[in-house]
């Protein structure tokens, strides 16, 4: 159910949701959103999604973390924590690299295909971001052109290690990218 708003275009576009009135939210230890309110029957759910809560000058917060529930804060969702990519120590989050991605393909006049990205195992740095794109690989130097364009919008660490090419992704009952699904065939093939 809706528990926040945030505004999506105008000039009061924002990235921040606004919980509704009587939405009580806070963080766990890992930055996933704890929310309870009328739609949660006053019971406290815990999510898996990882929010950015705000914090002043005047009483900083360290990151993810909240001293207390906070009523009314705004909140800006990062991601969810099962899509969070382990590489070399260094966190990255799927939904930011997949937005950049989605710009990169927009800003190089190139059609846009089903992508996503995902942690592939690696012996040295435990998991490495990987790009599986649905279709026939892509000449070399469009390839080239798409990730340094991505480069350009995402931290160093964040730019696809490796892409990998499947000639359809598996999808969920729903039509929905079925990624694990997906994943177990690049690692397969």
């Amino acid at each position: 159910t809706h528990i926040a708003l945030r505004r999506l275009n105008g000039p009061d576009a924002s990235p921040w949701f606004h919980p509704l009135p009587g939405v009580e939210i806070d963080v766990d230890p890992r930055g996933c959103l704890r929310l309870r309110g009328p739609m949660t029957l006053g019971q406290w759910l815990q999510t898996n999604d990882l929010v950015e809560l705000p914090s002043t000058n005047a009483d900083p917060l360290p990151p993810h973390r909240s001293p207390s529930t906070v009523h009314g804060s705004p909140f800006r969702w990062l991601g969810r924590w099962d899509n969070v990519i382990n590489s070399g120590g260094v966190k990255v989050q799927v939904e930011v690299v997949e937005a950049a991605l989605e710009r990169a393909w927009l800003a190089l006049g190139l059609e846009p295909r089903r992508c996503f990205v995902a942690g592939l195992p690696d012996e040295r740095l435990g998991e490495e971001v990987t790009l599986v794109v649905e279709g026939t690989p892509l000449p070399a130097a469009t390839q080239e052109a798409l990730l340094a364009e991505l480069t350009a919008r995402v931290q160093r660490f964040e730019r696809p290690r490796r892409v990998r090419y499947l000639p359809a992704l598996t999808e969920t009952a729903s039509g929905k990218i079925d990624r694990a699904a997906s994943l177990a065939r690049v690692v397969d093939s």
